[in-house]
């Protein structure tokens, strides 16, 4: 409401381009529209994977994928365009990336990294290599395959790299819902494996970028500085400062605390 009557009150907006016009009202009745056709979609999806033994979160990626351009947009392109308009887009991408916000500190509350993996960071960065060696490398070597059959002609080279970097990177935030559906989020194979991940993230990310900037010849060592010290400069407090503070502000449970205060 706050937001509204202040969007109402601002210098040259109209009342069909302020918060609470016409316009706003339409987009919002779209969102709405969108937002029921995906809920449906999701819960039909997932009941029926979950008959076939699979997780509750490749239902809802298969969803996605069946409301997309792979099936609705390819079959029925006019609907599509109708149930989903670019004009929603920005603000889908906003509550998409706000959720993903909240997931990550859901699987940061939920993995028990400390206790199970406590001061040895050994297995983490040997998992993390070879996670991030062996899909660039087969991603290197199939990357020829694909390029035979792009719509558009690129450079072979960096497109191999590109392909490689992109077949090393792991989706975190799916991986620890995988991991929550399952039960096994207070494991130790599953803090293993999304630190490891995380490690693999953020290096092929930094690696994904360099990349596409070396492509295009635009890559310097004034653009690489400034992004690694800024990612050492957040890391840093984080790590020893924000992390001491909140491990002695929020009280850490084991999974049997978990059970008492559940059945409790």
């Amino acid at each position: 409401m706050l937001v509204a009557a202040v969007g109402a009150q601002l210098p040259g907006a109209s009342a069909s381009e302020s918060a609470v016009g016409a316009g706003a009202e339409e987009i919002t009745l779209r969102l709405l529209y969108q937002l029921i056709v995906i809920l449906l979609a999701t819960r039909l999806v997932t009941a029926v994977v979950r008959r076939l033994g699979q997780t509750e979160v490749s239902g809802e990626i298969l969803a996605g994928l069946l409301l997309g351009p792979s099936l609705l947009g390819a079959l029925f392109p006019d609907l599509m365009h109708t149930l989903f308009p670019p004009s929603t887009g920005p603000i889908f991408t906003g509550l998409a990336q706000i959720g993903l916000i909240f997931l990550m500190f859901q699987i940061g509350l939920e993995f028990e990294f400390t206790r199970h993996l406590g001061g040895s960071r050994r297995p983490i960065v040997g998992i993390s290599l070879i996670g991030l060696a062996v899909p660039f490398a087969l991603g290197y070597l199939t990357a020829p395959w694909f390029h035979a059959r792009l719509s558009e002609p690129v450079p072979l080279s960096g497109f191999q790299l590109f392909f490689a970097v992109a077949m090393s990177i792991t989706a975190i935030p799916i991986l620890g819902r995988i991991f929550m559906e399952l039960g096994l989020s207070h494991t130790r194979t599953a803090a293993l494996t999304i630190g490891a991940a995380a490690i693999d993230d953020v290096s092929g990310w930094i690696i994904l970028g360099a990349i596409s900037l070396l492509v295009k010849g635009a890559f310097s060592w004034a653009w690489a500085i400034p992004r690694v010290a800024g990612l050492a400069a957040y890391l840093a407090p984080v790590f020893f400062v924000v992390r001491k503070r909140a491990s002695t502000a929020v009280p850490m449970r084991s999974p049997h605390d978990a059970a008492r205060f559940t059945t409790g």
